[in-house]
Order: structure tokens, then C-alpha cells, then sequence
């Protein structure tokens, strides 16, 4: 069975948001609901959610849909704060949907916060990159490229995802421009897979 997947960015406040995606006019504190209008999920670099307050978070949560999910990037574990990670499952309950692993060994939280890696042992906590080929992974795809404008390098690697997760739906986050996310959506419409 083909699961079904959602596209999400990295960060509504990132770069590739900056370049033509919010209208000029429009105030930087309205970016996260008009990001959080098109898209149902996004994921946070560590620096970034480590960095947000208690006020952030309700400030932010209050600004999107129930059904909105926050995921939590993990790239330095090393430099992991639990605290922060507490505040924001505080804040957020349901609506934190997990931590994204990028490097190093799988940390174990016992805060009952899902944990996927892109070194997990188990499939379903691995993290899906393009690098990763054919093998099982969970929910979570990160797909990173210099250049997307090559549609069927882009749905090769959907495709790749998709033939890979082993959940019934899943996320990929995709580090590019709105108009990559929006081509993978219509990729992703055309097989049957969103």
C-alpha cells in the first residue's frame, strides 16, 4: 500500500520563503499563517526552536490550525536542550508532532516525543533521504537538492520515498523554494500518492 504524503518546508521564515512567496507588504509576524495557509506542516532548525520562548510558542500555536503539526529539527545532538524541547511540547501538545534527527547516534527521549533519525536501527523511526535508496523508513522523508527545475529527478526521488516509508502517511520536507514544494505536491497528486 502507497502512503500518503504531505509536503512541508523547512522553516516559514527561511530564505527560500523570502524571495517572492509573502506578498512585500505583508508584516513578518502574518508569515507563519500565510505559510501555515498552504502548507499543514513545518519543520524547525534546532537553532531556531531552541532559540523560542513560551511566548513564541503560544504566539505561534494561536496563529495556525488544530490540525498544523511542528516538527523539530535535530542537527547538532550534542548541543540538544531538553528544556526547550519541553516548552514546546508544553505549549504545543499534539500539535508538536516530533523530532527530525539529521546527525548522530538516535537520542531516546522519555518525554513521549516521537524520535526519527536518519540513523535509527528500527525502520520506523529512520528518516528517508535521498541518499538512502530503497531502504524502509518511517513517516519522515528530507529531501535537499541544489536544483529542482529536473521534474523527473523529482519524482524519482518521491517515488523513492514513497516505495521506502512504511506508514500509512507521511511528511516529506523539502529544503527549497515554494514553487519545488508546489511541483512536488502536483507530482505527488498525479501518482496518486497526496
Amino acid at each position: 500500500m502507497q502512503p500518503k504524503i504531505r509536503v512541508g518546508g523547512w522553516d516559514w521564515a527561511g530564505p527560500q520563503f523570502q524571495n517572492g512567496f509573502y506578498p512585500a507588504d505583508l508584516p513578518e509576524d502574518w508569515q507563519l499563517p500565510f505559510y501555515a495557509n498552504e502548507y499543514a506542516q513545518v519543520l524547525l532548525p534546532q537553532q531556531r526552536w531552541q532559540a523560542a520562548s513560551r511566548d513564541d510558542w503560544q504566539e505561534w500555536r494561536s496563529e495556525v490550525s488544530e490540525g498544523f503539526g511542528f516538527y523539530l529539527q535535530l542537527e547538532q545532538p550534542e548541543s540538544f536542550e531538553l528544556a526547550a524541547l519541553e516548552t514546546a511540547r508544553a505549549v504545543l501538545g499534539p500539535q508538536l508532532v516530533g523530532l527530525v534527527q539529521c546527525a548522530g547516534e538516535p537520542v531516546l527521549l522519555a518525554s513521549g516525543v516521537p524520535v526519527w533519525s536518519i540513523a535509527a536501527p528500527e525502520a520506523s523511526h529512520r528518516v528517508w533521504t535521498a541518499d538512502s535508496g530503497a531502504v524502509s523508513c518511517g513517516p519522515v522523508g528530507l529531501l535537499k537538492q541544489a536544483d529542482f527545475s529536473d521534474l523527473r529527478a523529482l519524482r524519482a526521488q518521491i517515488e523513492a520515498f514513497a516505495g521506502a516509508c512504511e506508514s500509512e502517511e507521511a511528511v516529506l520536507f523539502i529544503d527549497a523554494s515554494p514553487a519545488a514544494l508546489d511541483q512536488a505536491e502536483a507530482i505527488l497528486s498525479l501518482l496518486g500518492l497526496a
